[in-house]
Order: C-alpha cells, then sequence, then structure tokens
C-alpha cells in the first residue's frame, strides 16, 4: 500500500474488512496490518495485538473478541475508524 501509512487501529479495521469482518486470528491480522502503518521498533507485532485487544475489552470498541485468538468487527462499526479526540490541555492559572 503505497501513500500514506495507517494508523494500527485503521490497519486492523482494513484488514478485517477485507475478511468481511473477519474472525480472523493474531497471528493473520498482525501479517496483513503490520505493512499498512509505520510501526518500527523492535516489537512492533506487540502493538498490534495490544492495540486489538485493548479495543476488544472496550464495551464500545471497534472489535471483538470471539474465540480464543479470533477477533472480529463488532457489529455497527464504523467504515473507517475515527481518530480518538485528545483531550484538551488544561490551561495553566496565571500566578
Amino acid at each position: 500500500m503505497a501513500g500514506k501509512k495507517l494508523t494500527t487501529r485503521e490497519a486492523v479495521v482494513a484488514v478485517l474488512k477485507r475478511a468481511n469482518g473477519g474472525p480472523l486470528g493474531m497471528p493473520e491480522i498482525i501479517k496483513q496490518a503490520l505493512p499498512m502503518t509505520a510501526l518500527g521498533g523492535k516489537t512492533p507485532g506487540q502493538t498490534v495485538y495490544s492495540v486489538t485487544y485493548g479495543e476488544a475489552r472496550k464495551p464500545d470498541g471497534l472489535f471483538v473478541k470471539v474465540g480464543r485468538g479470533q477477533i472480529a468487527l463488532r457489529d455497527g462499526a464504523p467504515a473507517k475508524a475515527a481518530a480518538k479526540p485528545k483531550p484538551a490541555a488544561k490551561a495553566k492559572a496565571a500566578k
């Protein structure tokens, strides 16, 4: 995939959409998602794993765990993973 790299969450959504919503095993998700991201370092696969399972634990997350090591898109998941808004920075009080 040439051009703009996706976030980890967007890459996993793209992989699961290609599989018609899943379910897929984590090794397959990692294998397909890594080339879509700009992840580097020693353990990029662990990053994909952590983001995916972190999202699956949320009641309103994009993914759902459907079996041992199997992840699918949650019903009603958006077509594109929206970036989570960052919390507003707190203004420092003047002394």
